[in-house]
């Protein structure tokens, strides 16, 4: 008979069990570009790259599996526009059996931390990554020079 064992050589490399979300996004073995974001960022860039829907943006980020991502989120609430972070965005699959639940082929993604172990979920809507426009936004150096200013308490 034989052996069926793998030869003898240095141990595989096992994935990491993080505590934190920030430790999972910090973990710079799952970062599959491995900090260069340029060509990930024109997609999403309607200036750059007008010929990628909404809806295949929303496929790529629901489709990826457990790599790690985020995006910024603005919402309107009582009259002042908030900025979320979802992250870990998937599609939930409906059951082998058949049997329907109200959440089937529905986005969701994760917000915020852990809170006494648990996480809040949010829905991405199907139109979740349609351009907006005439949105005012600061720049990426006036937010690294202003933030502790622009940090308000939740």
């Amino acid at each position: 008979m034989a052996n069926q064992l793998p030869p003898p050589g240095p141990a595989p490399l096992v994935p990491a069990c993080h505590a934190s979300f920030t430790a999972f996004y910090n973990d710079i073995m799952l970062d599959p570009f491995q900090g260069e974001y340029t060509r990930v960022m024109e997609r999403m860039d309607p200036e750059v790259n007008n010929g990628v829907s909404h809806v295949m943006l929303l496929e790529q980020a629901v489709g990826t599996g457990p790599v790690p991502q985020a995006y910024l989120c603005c919402a309107l609430r009582q009259n002042h526009t908030r900025v979320f972070c979802p992250h870990l965005s998937s599609r939930y699959t409906g059951s082998l059996d058949g049997n329907p639940t109200p959440w089937d082929g529905l986005s969701y993604a994760f917000l915020g931390k852990l809170t006494q172990g648990v996480v809040t979920t949010v829905e991405l809507h199907n139109n979740a990554f349609r351009t907006v426009n005439n949105v005012r936004a600061k720049t990426y150096e006036y937010i690294v020079n202003h933030l502790t200013r622009l940090k308000k308490p939740a």
